[in-house]
């Protein structure tokens, strides 16, 4: 093993430890002492997994994410931007408008005093799970499919996948302003953060096409700047990115929502087909799961650099 690997599995573990021990030390309280104690708790646990994912990819690919991010203020500011970035979308369209889940027992002061850094954290959780799965799995299948020369047809295909992008996000605001215009419920208002209200739902036919019209654009975007992708890997054979967001959303999915149901420091509401379940969590959440990986991480790749350089990296195209 890498030197720090060993320590990092063993603090992994520790963390991990403690917030399941804490799990069953949390009495009655009151419902800000409640919040607060199981944050605590579920923030211990993702510092725990944190810390394996880490020790994955320093032995496979003798990288740190953490120490990258924190090299210079640059970095930091990077990603905590984009990670806010991608904050505001998810939190805009799916909580406020979608309503698609609550916070309860919050209120509006404790939600942003803790915004910034809680998503900064939870961007950190998805692309360190998400970067220590594929270097195992690199790994396992003995070195990567790298690339060095681009199919002829893929500049007019990124191209034309950029323009559908645009029109799939402008259809989609179109039909939002349709629906919310033709109907007098309130958009939303401070009681959605922490209950289910009679205010305005966006249909969940408007919200996929809005999130599936971003990524395509940030693949054109990525291609433009000459860097990998997503799809641009899995057309060259590169299948591991998509297997690593197979595997890691299940493990991310497990890690998130298995804990929280013990407190429900968020709870799922207005999913389509809410009756379908599986430990109270709608199939519908969790087939959809994994599409916050591809979002995140693409935004991460187009708008960052040397970071994110391992997010996909299937060629090596000048």
């Amino acid at each position: 093993m890498k030197k720090g690997v060993k320590k990092l599995l063993f603090s992994g573990s520790f963390f991990i430890f403690l917030s399941l021990a804490l799990l069953f030390l949390q009495g009655e309280s009151s419902i800000p002492k409640n919040v607060l104690f199981s944050i605590i708790k579920h923030v211990l646990l993702v510092i725990g997994f944190i810390k394996i994912f880490e020790a994955s990819t320093l032995q496979f690919y003798n990288r740190s994410l953490i120490k990258e991010i924190f090299t210079n203020k640059k970095n930091l500011l990077t990603f905590v931007s984009i990670s806010v970035v991608g904050a505001i979308i998810l939190e805009l369209v799916i909580h406020w408008a979608g309503k698609l889940w609550i916070y309860p027992g919050w209120n509006l002061p404790f939600y942003f005093l803790i915004f910034i850094p809680g998503f900064a954290f939870y961007w950190l959780f998805i692309a360190e799970s998400y970067l220590g799965i594929k270097a195992l799995i690199d790994h396992l299948k003995k070195g990567k499919k790298f690339v060095t020369k681009s199919f002829k047809w893929e500049k007019q295909f990124f191209n034309i996948l950029g323009v559908v992008g645009i029109i799939i996000l402008a259809l989609s605001l179109f039909f939002f302003v349709t629906h919310f215009s033709g109907q007098s419920q309130t958009f939303f208002d401070v009681e959605d953060l922490s209950l289910k209200t009679v205010n305005y739902v966006l249909p969940f036919y408007i919200i996929l096409p809005f999130f599936l019209g971003s990524w395509l654009l940030l693949e054109f975007v990525q291609f433009k700047k000459n860097k990998p992708s997503f799809l641009k890997d899995t057309f060259h054979g590169y299948f591991t990115p998509l297997i690593t967001i197979i595997f890691g959303s299940i493990l991310a999915g497990i890690v998130m929502e298995a804990h929280n149901i013990f407190y429900n420091l968020w709870i799922y509401i207005n999913w389509p087909l809410e009756h379908l379940s599986i430990f109270g969590l709608p199939i519908i959440m969790i087939i959809v799961w994994p599409l916050q990986y591809i979002a995140f991480l693409s935004l991460w790749r187009a708008f960052s650099s040397q970071q994110s350089e391992e997010v996909w990296k299937g060629d090596l195209i000048k």
